[in-house]
């Protein structure tokens, strides 16, 4: 949590301790960030506040109009990378539940996966973002390797706008896969 505080520190909505879940309005969007660490452990899970949080927010944007997007580490969808999948989002359908009755669209970008993966929560469009230090395969086999790739890296852009787009850039070359 220290190095997200760090560099977000420009951010008022940013708590100086404790967990990190934050709402800001940025342009005509409202982007709620929710945060999913259990300390100590490689998995995640959201808290009864964390969804209490994202349902008011994402009901008062809806109201205002605006672009609504969640941002949250673990996503709360399965890519079948097996080991990556055994530490991910625990509790994915609170989340669902949280955000069923906004009406509006809502955007729900992650990380966690160190890959570009697409998915729905609900009726909302759910994608992950590449990595700036390493990948993980996507190999469905049951005696996959566990273990990350240098590469390929990359990072993800999105436009919060109507009809904006989300994309994803490249930045290296792949190797692996390295033990951990």
């Amino acid at each position: 949590r220290d190095a997200l505080r760090a560099a977000f520190e420009v951010l008022p909505a940013i708590r100086g301790t404790g967990t990190i879940d934050w709402v800001a309005v940025i342009g005509d969007a409202r982007i709620i960030g929710l945060d999913t660490l259990v300390e100590g452990q490689g998995g995640g899970r959201l808290r009864a506040e964390s969804l209490r949080l994202a349902r008011d927010a994402a009901a008062g944007a809806g109201a205002e109009g605006r672009a609504i997007t969640v941002a949250m580490h673990h996503p709360p969808l399965r890519t079948g990378i097996r080991f990556m999948d055994a530490i991910g989002l625990e509790n994915a359908a609170d989340l669902a539940a949280a955000l069923e009755t906004c009406e509006a669209p809502i955007r729900i970008v992650a990380g966690h996966v160190h890959g570009v993966y697409h998915g729905q929560l609900g009726r909302h469009p759910v994608s992950t973002a590449p990595s700036l230090c390493s990948a993980f395969a996507l190999d469905l086999r049951q005696d996959a390797p566990v273990g990350f790739m240098t590469g390929p890296t990359g990072y993800a852009v999105f436009h919060t706008e109507e009809g904006g787009v989300w994309a994803t850039q490249p930045l290296g070359e792949a190797g692996g896969p390295h033990g951990f």
